[in-house]
């Protein structure tokens, strides 16, 4: 599902929003009865060590009434008898069906997601990430993994240490901590190796 919102006003540090709406929606899910959430910097959730939801969020164009921000969520409601093998990522994946007894619809899970989005926006425009680090803390699936960071400059290496106030990773790496706004992070299995990269 997508969703715009429009801020009044171009809120401060809108790239960390994802890390705000991630920690809405954990704790949504949290509240539905799902256990062992962990979220993974900047957009994904995961359950029992596999991906259940992925988010996105984009600036739309110059709007005159303020700022627009379209956020997509795609939830792995229930796979049914899809051969997960087929799709080249066994146990990479999961969804709501396998690890709950009592799932809602998909339309009523739409509508608690909106809920919980439109919440989000709003505390995220009045108070900015700092309302919502306690809980991404609460739930980072990252902390105290060795990870690596494929980012625009080269391969990261270090372990994950939470998320600053501007929703950057913060990775730990020989004694020196990098603090990182993007880039797309795996779990490190020492294959391949790292260059050195410029903070």
């Amino acid at each position: 599902m997508s969703v715009a919102y429009t801020f009044g006003r171009m809120p401060e540090r809108l790239p960390s929003l994802s890390i705000a709406i991630g920690s809405g929606i954990a704790e949504t899910l949290q509240g539905l009865g799902v256990r062992d959430i962990g979220l993974k910097w900047p957009n994904d959730i995961y359950l029992q060590d596999a991906k259940i939801c992925g988010i996105l969020s984009e600036v739309a164009p110059k709007n005159p009434q303020g700022c627009t921000v379209v956020t997509g969520i795609g939830l792995n409601v229930d796979f049914g008898n899809a051969d997960m093998q087929e799709a080249g990522a066994p146990g990479q994946f999961i969804d709501l069906a396998s690890c709950s007894t009592e799932i809602p619809s998909r339309s009523a899970l739409a509508a608690i997601l909106m809920s919980t989005l439109f919440e989000t926006m709003q505390r995220f425009s009045a108070a900015g990430l700092a309302h919502f680090l306690p809980t991404w803390n609460r739930y980072d699936w990252l902390r105290g993994k060795n990870v690596k960071v494929d980012t625009a400059a080269g391969l990261v290496c270090g372990v994950a240490d939470g998320v600053d106030p501007d929703g950057a990773l913060l990775l730990n790496c020989h004694n020196t901590v990098r603090h990182l706004m993007s880039g797309s992070v795996t779990l490190d299995n020492g294959a391949r190796a790292c260059a050195p990269v410029e903070s």
